[in-house]
């Protein structure tokens, strides 16, 4: 690969995952085969592709905004945020008697084994649940900001916390902050192919004995 300042790439960057041979031949006959074996290539592995760039916090946040924030579910919220996705992975202790997913069958002993990890977390397990930041498309109904003096009372601060994967469910928490110590947190569930599961919520305080309701 040469760039448009004649600077060759070859051997550098990620290595190919295909190999291509190209003939002067096909030069000719105005046929490129490279472009050829990538198209039958993502024609055979679309469905494993697609499970490896879903965006698990992408989909949790376009259903919370179209789904539960415009019908006032988990109540009438006016949410801004960056779309910054936090570096602290979800949490699942919270909402262990909450959702009806962390309860049945289906990865019971997942579930388990993590919630248990959660309740005697240490540094360790931080070290081992922290990722890089970044962030996601931000639907219409959430402002990029509230400004100030005009915070309404409904206001909320939005962020998410990066999923977890436990057997074929991915968790996702979405984080409403309302200042003090308070505010909502909305755990979405959905399955590998990014459909919905479940949703929960509880309301939080941290200042109270009793931190989630």
């Amino acid at each position: 690969m040469v760039s448009a300042k004649r600077v060759s790439y070859e051997a550098k960057g990620v290595p190919v995952d295909l190999a291509v041979t190209h003939h002067r031949s096909d030069m000719l006959q105005g046929i490129d085969p490279g472009l050829e074996k990538a198209f039958t290539f993502l024609q055979t592995h679309q469905d494993e592709l697609a499970r490896h760039t879903s965006c698990y916090e992408q989909l949790a946040l376009d259903f919370y905004v179209d789904s539960l924030l415009v019908s006032k579910t988990y109540g009438d919220v006016t949410a801004y945020s960056t779309g910054l996705v936090e570096e602290d992975a979800t949490l699942l202790a919270p909402f262990a008697r909450k959702c009806y997913s962390l309860q049945g069958m289906t990865n019971l002993d997942r579930v388990q084994q993590r919630i248990q990890a959660e309740n005697v977390a240490d540094s360790s397990f931080y070290q081992q649940n922290v990722a890089h930041r970044f962030y996601v498309h931000l639907p219409k109904a959430i402002r990029p900001r509230m400004p100030w003096p005009f915070v309404k009372r409904n206001a909320r601060r939005l962020t998410i916390a990066h999923h977890i994967r436990l057997g074929d469910r991915n968790y996702v928490r979405i984080h409403l902050s309302q200042g003090g110590g308070k505010g909502e947190t909305v755990l979405v569930v959905l399955d590998q192919a990014g459909h919905i599961v479940e949703h929960c919520a509880l309301s939080y305080n941290y200042l109270s004995s009793q931190f989630y309701q």
